[in-house]
């Protein structure tokens, strides 16, 4: 019982106020009335091991006591999320979380943990794996393999609306008033075209070419879309680039293997672990300096074997994810770990997750406070 009272408490405390947008940022109105934003803590989305059967969980990391609990979801379900939890968002009252090998959509109560909707997807004529989900205006929007990005509407829970795109759509970002989705094709027949949807019409507006292999896009303050481009696995390294605003070209912006961007300071982090190598990479990007000279910054954050990176929207702390390392070795079936430090590269915390720890995002919510 431990563990789902810690997640009741923090994200009770954290439904209090509803969350606009997953990077909405502060404003202010009226007369002495402002809007702010709050993080209470962080989502580690754990994927498991479909080989080993080992089913995904989600971990959540309290920031009042710097104490993580895994297990809450299937403490109180009585079932587990699933296999291969690959994307999750926490909007609103509820958290979505895209279950690829499971071919589900689970809708969790942020307040107990508790399911609200289980999306299943084993005998739909057209969606099949989901990857990925994003909200924005009071929808969620999931990405699946079979190539398609799906609209879900957040009062009724029910798909109203589907697009195609490309091969293998993966981790999708909005930008102004259009969806970007990366074809990351097949295996050893990588795609390398992102789709951009305009959230009006929802179709396809234009086919974007960038790099081989685009899995993560990222959006910028001014509205840029950054993708993370994983090559081949080979000879041609993984790589983060920048679509330019004509749509018709890209700009290599630095080899990485990860990254996330925090908006309100318009910083790039990233992470550069490449398979085999001896050292590691960390660093930022401050992306409001001139385009034509791009300058990395070398940061003092580090874990053994980096399996995710995430940056808090408010505080701008960093959570670096790992999975274990036995013998030399990453640990695919062992309980990973995850460390959290300020921008500056101060430690904060260290803390133990579930298997597989792919995923993190935060609990970031809006209130009004009067000044």
């Amino acid at each position: 019982m431990k563990t789902w009272k810690l997640c009741a408490y923090l994200c009770t405390t954290a439904a209090i106020f509803t969350a606009c947008d997953e990077n909405e940022e502060t404003s202010s109105w009226g007369q002495g009335l402002k809007w702010t934003t709050e993080t209470s803590g962080a989502l580690i989305l754990n994927a498991g091991n479909e080989y080993s059967g080992i089913d995904g969980e989600i971990s959540i990391f309290d920031y009042a006591t710097l104490s993580c609990v895994t297990g809450a979801f299937s403490a109180q379900n009585g079932r587990s999320l699933g296999l291969t939890p690959n994307g999750a968002i926490v909007y609103g009252s509820k958290i979505y979380t895209a279950i690829t090998s499971s071919n589900t959509i689970e809708i969790i109560n942020r307040a107990d943990m508790k399911s609200a909707k289980q999306l299943s997807f084993t005998n739909h004529t057209t969606l099949t794996m989901p990857r990925d989900v994003v909200g924005h205006d009071g929808y969620v929007y999931a990405s699946f393999y079979s190539g398609h990005v799906a609209r879900i509407d957040t009062t009724t829970f029910a798909i109203d609306k589907i697009v195609e795109v490309g091969v293998h759509p993966e981790r999708m970002t909005i930008a102004g008033n259009y969806l970007y989705a990366p074809n990351s094709g097949e295996y050893f027949n990588y795609d390398k075209t992102v789709s951009k949807i305009n959230l009006s019409t929802f179709k396809v507006e234009k086919t974007i070419e960038v790099a081989l292999n685009p899995t993560v896009l990222k959006s910028d303050a001014n509205g840029r879309v950054y993708a993370l481009c994983m090559g081949n696995y080979n000879d041609i390294p993984s790589a983060i680039y920048r679509i330019e605003n004509d749509g018709e070209s890209y700009t290599k912006v630095a080899e990485a293997t990860m990254f996330d961007i925090h908006k309100s300071s318009n910083t790039l982090y990233a992470v550069n672990a490449p398979y085999g190598a001896l050292k590691n990479d960390y660093f930022n990007i401050d992306l409001n300096k001139n385009d034509d000279v791009i300058t990395t910054q070398e940061m003092t954050i580090e874990v053994e074997y980096p399996a995710a990176i995430a940056v808090d929207p408010t505080t701008q702390n960093i959570i670096l994810t790992s999975y274990e390392v036995i013998g030399d070795y990453a640990s695919y079936s062992t309980p990973g770990y995850a460390k959290m430090y300020k921008a500056n590269g101060t430690q904060i915390a260290r803390f133990d997750v579930g298997i597989g720890p792919t995923f993190a995002t935060f609990f970031t919510d809006s209130k009004l406070t009067v000044q």
